[in-house]
């Protein structure tokens, strides 16, 4: 976030932290929805920091990842933010190992 290079946060990882970080099973004391919507909001107020939506070939892209993976079940929200890399031609930053079986999506992990 402290660079100047675009980040993309598509909108189910900003509420996949939303709720891990209201979680008391991943934090103790967990925040509350107020402030876990809050940083979430000032995120978005760096001026490189957008809401990565879906492109229009994003159906096809999210077929192309599902059948990378051979299943799809608990993948298929890891494939949806696959095809939104594939959307905008987009490097995904994870240490989720799972992004590694999706052809043509650039992946890092950041640990």
């Amino acid at each position: 976030m402290g660079g100047d290079e675009i980040v993309g946060i598509p909108l189910a990882v900003s509420i996949g932290f939303v709720k891990l970080a209201t979680s008391p099973v991943v934090l103790s004391p967990p925040m509350t929805s107020g402030q876990a919507v809050a940083l979430v909001k000032a995120w978005f107020e760096y001026p490189h920091v957008i809401q990565l939506d879906s492109g229009v070939n994003h159906f096809d892209h999210l077929e192309q990842c599902l059948e990378a993976a051979g299943r799809a079940g608990k993948l298929v929200t890891d494939a949806h933010l696959a095809a939104l890399a594939l959307d905008h031609d987009a490097e995904i930053h994870s240490a989720d190992q799972d992004f590694r079986i999706f052809s043509g999506v650039r992946w890092r992990n950041p640990l």
